[in-house]
């Protein structure tokens, strides 16, 4: 049983209580909860060995002068006896040790060191039981009684510090969350980062109650990085108080500039111990049109004949500066033909029963259990969808896949300071489309037009991803970034075409699907020569050429090992499509 607690303030302890009402005991050093209504009370402090109340309730390092002790009244204030109460701590820091009326697992030595141990209450409602100190650090005592059907359970935090702690020597950079955030106007990602620095003595351990200054350097600042405490931001330096394992934090706030952020901290007792931070930086966290790509496992898929044939498009998506883009940014997608999205598989288990046998077996089988039109960033700044091969084919088997994000204008930053000016070159975005008819050109009545961004009626040149004289004529930080991706549904059978002339080491042929497209991407083709009987041929064929480029037009050679019968010998060529499907072509 691990507890996570942490001290935000020296001797704060929030006061625990189910109910409404007040106690003699509410007090910073004292946790209480009362049952619902009129119900008993289970109250929890820390103590020395003669009783007196532990201040900031902070126990010394592997001593056992500590008491964790628990008092249970009923609801007019009179004590409980012979009540069981259970007390837990977190083993890393802090155990158990044989107390007063303890109830523990008899041992051959009777003594027990356990992280949770139960106790009786006397005849004054209280039970004791010795706590020790096992490590530095912030832990939490949790005490649990039940009083009839009520059940009742205190919590309270406590601190495990040593005399050696006190002494700092030495300070450095301990973590960012998260290491890299956004500019204030991004549309997604984390705009602020918690920084931490970590105060420690000679031996390592952390060092509590250090003043630490904490500064920004002038580069994080001309970005408009802030520090935010209490709700105001500030650029000014800051003083902060470590805490019980030495740590000094504060909330940093990104501006409206990408840039590295430098945090630097100086123990105030001794400003010549300092560091400063590493790896933090501020990213646009907006996609940047020249910095998304698409790309496809296979550009070539045999879906004209067969439903449901698959390809995975990838989107890599990174800001102007070629950071990654947050985790979460959101890529949809449209297609022309087909259905294309991300597809969450999982799987059922189901009865099945034979009614012949009258036996029962269990068959496990896959569903798709969610199922959108869009993807999401990872933290590898890319995501990917499915493609798959429905409804109507195109007639030319080409179709286009449109990926577009929230995102910015491209633009080329000519005096260095992060963001656009007038006069600085920029590439103006229209509005985005959806090539149907996949010619690379925008035509109207055709093509699908996608709304969304800054665009306008100026006049711009049209592109395969946007439509001609619908600019703004300004460089805009709100738009779509969009990339486009061409597919090819092949058909099933192909076509063998001889390219002559043909001679004694080659033959040449051209192999496409039926409509002039490549074959799908996997098409075997092998090429043979029957044996004449009863004189076998003299001609050998010594190879097939590989598979070209799966977006050209296939261009193939049979090398022959020039023997003067290869010019007339029959060679019969087949591609045999992923599907199994088989194309022939015998030449004589």
């Amino acid at each position: 049983m691990r507890f996570v607690s942490r001290w935000l303030s020296v001797g704060m302890v929030a006061l625990l209580c189910a109910c409404g009402g007040g106690s003699v005991d509410d007090q910073a050093l004292v946790a209480q909860v009362t049952a619902a209504g009129a119900g008993s009370t289970l109250v929890v402090k820390l103590t020395d060995s003669i009783g007196t109340t532990v201040a900031n309730n902070t126990i010394g390092l592997n001593s056992l002068a500590y008491t964790a002790q628990g008092q249970l009244r009923d609801s007019a204030g009179v004590a409980l006896p012979n009540q069981l109460v259970t007390f837990t701590t977190d083993p890393g820091y802090g155990s158990f040790v044989n107390g007063t009326t303890t109830v523990v697992p008899t041992t051959p030595t009777g003594t027990v060191t356990v992280s949770r141990m139960s106790g009786i209450t006397d005849a004054t409602g209280v039970v004791k039981v010795q706590l020790v100190g096992k490590a530095i650090g912030a832990s939490m005592l949790v005490a649990e009684a039940k009083v009839n059907v009520t059940s009742l359970t205190t919590r309270l935090s406590y601190a495990v510090t040593s005399a050696a702690a006190t002494v700092p020597s030495g300070l450095s950079f301990y973590s960012a969350t998260p290491s890299q955030i956004v500019i204030s106007t991004a549309s997604s990602g984390a705009r602020q980062s918690t920084v931490k620095f970590r105060v420690v003595n000679e031996a390592g351990l952390g060092v509590a109650s250090q003043s630490v200054q904490l500064s920004l350097d002038s580069q994080s600042i001309a970005a408009g990085v802030t520090f935010v405490r209490d709700g105001s931001s500030s650029v000014a330096a800051q003083t902060v108080t470590t805490d019980i394992d030495g740590i000094a934090q504060i909330l940093v706030n990104a501006g409206d500039l990408p840039t590295g952020l430098v945090v630097k901290a100086a123990l105030v007792s001794n400003p010549l111990i300092t560091a400063s931070s590493a790896g933090l930086s501020v990213s646009n966290g907006r996609v940047s049109q020249k910095s998304m790509s698409l790309s496809a496992s296979s550009r070539v898929v045999e879906g004209f004949d067969i439903d449901g044939a698959t390809t995975e498009i990838t989107v890599f998506a990174a800001d102007r500066l070629g950071n990654p883009v947050p985790a979460g940014t959101v890529v949809s997608f449209v297609a022309s033909h087909g259905l294309v999205g991300t597809f969450v598989s999982s799987t059922t288990t189901g009865i099945v029963s034979n009614t012949t046998t009258g036996t029962v077996t269990t068959a496990v089988t896959s569903i798709v259990s969610d199922s959108k039109g869009s993807c999401t960033l990872d933290a590898t700044s890319s995501c990917r969808v499915q493609l798959k091969s429905a409804g109507v084919r195109p007639t030319t088997g080409r179709l286009s896949v449109l990926a577009y994000a929230d995102g910015e204008e491209t633009f080329v930053d000519l005096n260095r300071n992060n963001r656009w000016d007038p006069g600085e070159p920029f590439t103006d975005l229209g509005t985005a489309y959806l090539d149907v008819n996949a010619n690379f050109v925008y035509n109207l009545g055709v093509d699908q037009a996608i709304p969304g961004g800054n665009t306008g009626a100026q006049t711009c040149q049209g592109t395969d991803v946007s439509i001609a004289d619908t600019c703004d004529g300004t460089w805009t930080g709100f738009s779509r970034a969009r990339q486009r991706i061409e597919i090819i549904w092949a058909t099933s059978q192909g076509r063998i075409t001889l390219v002559p002339p043909r001679n004694a080491f080659e033959l040449s042929f051209t192999l496409t699907d039926l409509n002039g497209n490549p074959m799908a991407s996997g098409t075997v083709v092998t090429a043979n020569l029957p044996e004449t009987v009863p004189i076998p041929s003299l001609c050998r064929i010594l190879g097939v050429s590989t598979n070209p480029s799966s977006t050209v037009t296939g261009l193939y050679t049979v090398f022959l090992n020039g023997h003067e019968s290869c010019t007339t010998a029959t060679i019969t060529v087949t591609a045999t499509s992923p599907s199994g499907a088989q194309t022939f072509r015998i030449f004589r």
